[in-house]
């Protein structure tokens, strides 16, 4: 598994199993991840179908991807 630093970006969360992704962005890339894994696994993820998809599939076919690492924090929703 890749490193995923602790900055600012846009990343990408991809079902393999499905092809079906979901954009997100953050002022920490590896806490967010971090976090949403946490959520899923305790069955609280963000929609319900990232949560059934999840459940699904396995964690095992969920991908964490950094789009674009960003400068200026307040070009993002958090």
């Amino acid at each position: 598994m890749p490193i995923i630093p602790h900055a600012a970006g846009v990343y990408k969360i991809t079902c393999t199993a499905n092809g079906k992704v979901y954009i997100g962005s953050t002022v920490d890339l590896c806490n967010r991840w971090r976090e949403h894994r946490n959520k899923l696994r305790a069955g609280q993820g963000i929609s319900k179908h990232f949560q059934n998809a999840w459940n699904k599939y396995g964690e095992s076919a969920f991908t964490f991807e950094v789009v674009e690492l960003v400068m200026f924090v307040e070009e993002l929703r958090d």
